[in-house]
């Protein structure tokens, strides 16, 4: 059996974390204070709290549908209310808030990944002969805007510069040159992307070398 419990700051007398535990005999889980937030652990270090057993002897599962009641009734503080839970409750991490310094550590941790060479060549492996699921039609028209939405937005020194170094040295096989030129065959055959190109290129000029003819 299960029950749910919430505590209660007492410097402004209010409702700050609901929770349920299965330990009905002792209430441990209701007690415990190690397992928590830092946002708990922040207001416990600033007031006094009590503890209340707001329904007892029920079955798991109604508790957890109680909870999730329960912090939609005295919300979140992500939602306006004066609890400090980052799930909306209930089983697993719905509604789970992450703030911007765990965002960071993900981001960091993936780049830390995807810079060893030993992990890119598992994860080349691995997706070797996967096929794609086919893109629906809508999903097409909006990558074609999120595109559009881009289109002509100017890139910054340090983004031509690294994108300069990437393509440093880079050697291209016959297959890849054949696609490119058969691309920019095809973009020359549109009239209207034509048009574009020659007069993006109206004024500028075209550095040669010494030594090129």
């Amino acid at each position: 059996m299960a029950y749910v419990y919430r505590h209660i700051r007492l410097d402004k007398n209010e409702p700050f974390y609901i929770g349920i535990g299965s330990d009905n005999k002792n209430y441990l889980r209701s007690k415990n204070k190690e397992s928590r937030n830092k946002y708990w652990k922040n207001i416990v270090s600033k007031t006094d709290y009590e503890i209340e057993i707001m329904l007892d002897d029920i079955t798991l599962q109604e508790a957890r549908e109680k909870e999730k009641e329960f912090i939609t009734l005295y919300k979140r503080k992500a939602d306006g209310g004066t609890l400090v839970n980052l799930t909306i409750g209930g089983e697993g991490q719905t509604g789970l808030i992450r703030d911007e310094q765990f965002r960071l550590k993900l981001k960091q941790n993936a780049l830390k990944r995807w810079s060893n060479p030993e992990f890119k060549e598992k994860m080349k492996v691995s997706l070797k002969g996967r096929k794609l699921p086919p893109v629906s039609e809508e999903t097409r028209k909006k990558q074609s805007l999120m595109s559009k939405g881009r289109k002509g937005k100017p890139l910054s020194n340090e983004t031509k510069e690294k994108l300069r170094l990437i393509n440093l040295g880079k050697k291209h096989t016959e297959e890849t040159k054949l696609k490119c030129k058969e691309a920019s065959l095809k973009m020359w055959q549109d009239k209207e992307k034509a048009k574009e190109i020659k007069k993006a290129m109206i004024g500028k000029q075209i550095r040669c070398k010494k030594n090129d003819k």
